[in-house]
């Protein structure tokens, strides 16, 4: 496990909690924001209510950014979010928003479902702030593909 303080912040923030448990990171542009004292409450209830649903043991979803938020703006930071894929081998991502998978994948398809960047498989998903506003049991439908992956 590489060592936290290696990681810039915001990263070095979350490498600190990532455990050996560690199977997916779950991404999304606005993930910056809510790591700097700027938390969306509502995108932070749509996460706790997902993570539940999918019922992984604790540790098994580290959140991971793409993005630094300079107060005002995303800064699109790619290569750190594929250096921390790496570093943990992690082999699958949970891609919120077309924003997004143009920061991480601009390759891949719009109107894919999933994509594969070397030997990682990205799951596109709609964007949290569209998602958050959804009834529970839209969110998790839109979400059911995350079910599917051969975690563990």
């Amino acid at each position: 496990m590489p060592d936290p303080n290696s990681w810039p912040a915001p990263w070095s923030t979350l490498a600190g909690r990532i455990t050996p448990r560690l199977q997916i990171f779950w991404t999304y542009t606005q993930l910056a924001q809510d790591l700097s004292g700027q938390a969306d409450a509502e995108r932070r209830k749509l996460f706790q209510s997902l993570i539940g649903y999918m019922g992984l043991p604790k540790g098994a979803i580290s959140f991971w950014p793409c993005t630094v938020w300079n107060g005002s703006a995303f800064e699109s930071r790619p290569e750190v979010f594929w250096q921390g894929v790496k570093a943990y081998g992690v082999k699958f991502v949970a891609c919120f928003g077309d924003d997004t998978r143009a920061v991480i994948a601009p390759g891949a398809s719009a109107n894919a479902a999933s994509a594969h960047v070397d030997n990682v498989q990205l799951v596109m998903l709609q964007d949290p702030d569209f998602l958050k506003i959804l009834p529970q049991e839209e969110q998790q439908l839109l979400c059911i593909s995350l079910l599917r992956l051969p975690l563990f």
